[in-house]
């Protein structure tokens, strides 16, 4: 089945937020920590007659790991124009292990046409899974190893990114950028 949401009437995603429209999903991370890296659902669910797929309305998606005392917007203010929707995380937040999450989908800016409703189906986020190997075995993990191959040449040095320079050779970027081992 999919879900049919009533009253998404509010203009903008601070009224929305200010208004609670919004749809609530809960989870507890496992042992390993990870991060979201996409969104996916239906606005259109296929087995619905076309006569009620609502699209055209924006949403922005945020997640809290303390009931929204503080949050962080991992999707950006979109508008939903297709059956279904695919999007990358526009903010890379790594999840704490063993930590229970709320993930808020604010709904606003829902045309007319829509008589406040729309519909959305199949909600699904695609995680990445972040490792804090240790690739040469000397007890640093890769994410704060200046050399996680152990070789002698600085990981920023090989990435060979042109925006993440080390003018004052301490294995440390010193311009803008960022390095990916």
């Amino acid at each position: 089945g999919y879900i049919d949401l009533q009253g998404v009437d509010q203009p903008d995603v601070t009224t929305a937020i200010a208004d609670n429209d919004y749809l609530e999903i809960n989870f507890t991370t496992g042992i390993d920590p990870y991060s979201i890296s996409q969104l996916f659902f239906f606005a259109a669910p296929p087995g619905v007659p076309v006569v009620d797929h609502r699209t055209g309305y924006q949403y922005q998606v945020a997640i809290s790991g303390d009931n929204f005392a503080t949050s962080v917007t991992i999707f950006d203010e979109a508008t939903v124009n297709s059956g279904s929707f695919r999007v990358p995380a526009t903010t890379n937040l790594q999840l704490l292990p063993n930590t229970f999450y709320k993930i808020r989908f604010y709904l606003y800016n829902n045309p007319v046409v829509n008589a406040g409703s729309i519909t959305i189906d199949n909600i699904a986020f695609r995680s990445l899974q972040c490792s804090d190997n240790d690739f040469d075995g000397d007890g640093i993990p890769n994410s704060v190893d200046l050399d996680s191959d152990n070789d002698g040449i600085y990981d920023v040095v090989e990435a060979s990114d042109p925006l993440a320079t080390d003018s004052d050779n301490d294995g440390r970027i010193d311009t803008g950028g960022t390095v990916t081992v």
